[in-house]
């Protein structure tokens, strides 16, 4: 299967950091929150997933791969993100 694609399911790509400081602190004004995907101008909830997993736009999508039993199959999408992790990309919504 790609990176980031568990049986249907968006996980966060691995390239991508979790802010320790932003676990638990949901809504708190002035928290690290503010500068998480999840308020990022980038980052959209992906409605096909839980919520808090969506896809980061900041840049062009990617190529994904995965092995099938037949062929491999390729395609592109934006990388997967969790509401959650940062990059330094952050811009504020």
């Amino acid at each position: 299967m790609g990176s980031g694609d568990v049986g249907g399911k968006l996980e966060a790509a691995p390239s991508f950091r979790r802010n320790p400081a932003a676990e638990g602190a949901e809504g708190r004004k002035g928290s690290a929150v503010s500068v998480t995907c999840g308020s990022c101008k980038f980052w959209i909830q992906d409605p096909s997933q839980q919520e808090g997993l969506g896809l980061c736009r900041r840049f062009p999508p990617v190529m994904w791969f995965q092995d099938g039993m037949d062929a491999a199959m390729t395609w592109s999408r934006f990388p997967p993100a969790n509401k959650l992790q940062w990059c330094g990309e952050h811009k504020k919504r």
